[in-house]
C-alpha cells in the first residue's frame, strides 16, 4: 500500500529547502515599487499559505481565502470604482464546437473597463 506524504514530509525526506529568487517577478514588471506595508502584507500572505500547503492538501476555498482575498484587497479591487460581482450559478461558455468551459464566473467591473475570470 502506498503512503501519501504531505509536502512537508517530502521536503524533509528529500532534504529540500525553499529558495526565493532575489529578483522577483515584480521587479521585471513596469509597476511602481511596493510600499513597506504592501511588502509586509505579501510576505504574511505567502507565509500563511505556505503553512497550509506544507501541512497537506490545500483546497480551492482555502486558496481563495488565504491568497486571493488578501491580494485583491491589497490591489484595490474592493474599492470604488471597481465592483466585484459573483455568479453563484454554474456557467457554460462555448469557445468552439469542440470546447466548452464550465465554471463559476467572477467579474470585476469599473466605469473604464470590465474583466471576467472563470473558475472551473
Amino acid at each position: 500500500m502506498q503512503k501519501k506524504l504531505t509536502l512537508e514530509q517530502v521536503h524533509r525526506q528529500l532534504n529540500l529547502q525553499e529558495q526565493i529568487a532575489e529578483d522577483s517577478l515584480l521587479e521585471r514588471l513596469p509597476v511602481k515599487p511596493l510600499t513597506e506595508f504592501e511588502q509586509q502584507e505579501i510576505t504574511q500572505t505567502r507565509n500563511d499559505f505556505r503553512s497550509y500547503l506544507n501541512a497537506g492538501k490545500v483546497l480551492e476555498g482555502q486558496v481563495k481565502l488565504l491568497v486571493l482575498a488578501p491580494l485583491l484587497r491589497l490591489a484595490g479591487f474592493y474599492r470604488p470604482p471597481i465592483q466585484i460581482t459573483l455568479e453563484q450559478d454554474i456557467a457554460e461558455i462555448t469557445v468552439d464546437e469542440d470546447t466548452t468551459i464550465t465554471g463559476r464566473a467572477i467579474s470585476y467591473q469599473s466605469s473604464n473597463w470590465y474583466g471576467i475570470q472563470v473558475i472551473a
